[in-house]
């Protein structure tokens, strides 16, 4: 599949590309409930439709010859690495596990189709976001500082938004509109992650415990919202959040670009993931 011609106008192209996310993201769940019960069910199909999506933006990266985003860039990545893991594990209602107030209820079979939902969803949202869109716009922008900072602005943003669909699957106006603000956070974690030559696959991977840890307690457990957001679990959250925005900003600015934008649009690629 060969979609190179795609990289001469990156911003149509992205804006292109987040139509196809928006368009699969809207696919029905293939209903299962004769093979598996309940959650289980939704877990499983909700999984299969993400992988599925997940493998049309493999195959787009490749045709695009984006696939240097897959690339893990070594050990310069590892400090944002270590920070955005730590933001993922937060996301899991520790203390309140560690009190009683919350519990898992159901383990076995459930927590591994969860977990794979959680897989499928990550390696979908980080092929498209991360590994297309948002090389798409750092070949638009440029890769000074001007450049870096626009691109991972507005590829979050586009991230936030998509969660805003939730509101038609069901989800409450105010919870989707919370979930579209720290989904913005964490895309430019996940943005700068990149940067820093982190690669598609670890970004997956941060995604996903990010997910599973938020998702555990509330879908397969007795779950309470002031009980999981008690004092001590706020000031933890606002201390780490802090520190990783202040981390993360840090790295932003000064990441090796370079002043002035690049003609090639590969030779910006290979500066983005760190590939000299």
């Amino acid at each position: 599949m060969r979609l190179a011609y795609l990289r001469k106008r990156p911003l149509e192209s992205a804006f292109i590309c987040y139509l196809l996310v928006v368009g699969l993201a809207g696919l029905p769940v293939p209903p299962l409930g004769g093979i598996l019960a309940g959650k289980e069910a939704a877990f499983a199909g909700l999984a299969l439709v993400r992988l599925a999506a997940a493998l049309v933006f493999f195959g787009m990266m490749c045709g695009m010859g984006l696939s240097e985003s897959l690339h893990f860039g070594g050990k310069r990545a590892l400090p944002a690495l270590c920070v955005a893991g730590c933001i993922a594990i937060n996301n899991l209602p520790i203390w309140a596990l560690s009190e009683g107030s919350v519990s898992v209820m159901v383990w076995g079979g459930a927590v591994y189709l969860l977990a794979a939902e959680c897989i499928c969803v990550a390696l979908f949202e980080e092929l498209s976001f991360r590994g297309t869109i948002f090389p798409l716009l750092m070949q638009a922008y440029g890769t000074d500082a001007r450049g870096r900072a626009l691109a991972v602005v507005n590829s979050s943003l586009l991230f936030g938004g998509l969660h805003l669909l939730n509101v038609f699957a069901g989800g409450g106006t105010a919870q989707s509109l919370l979930q579209a603000g720290y989904s913005f956070l964490i895309g430019a974690m996940l943005c700068v992650c990149m940067l820093e030559g982190a690669g598609v696959g670890m970004c997956a991977w941060v995604h996903a415990v990010y997910n599973f840890c938020g998702l555990l307690v509330s879908e397969l457990g007795r779950w309470d919202f002031y009980a999981v957001w008690n004092v001590p679990t706020v000031c933890i959250t606002v201390l780490l959040g802090a520190a990783a925005i202040v981390f993360f900003t840090l790295r932003l600015v000064r990441h090796p670009g370079e002043a002035a934008r690049l003609s090639r649009p590969s030779a910006r690629i290979r500066l983005l993931f760190c590939i000299r």
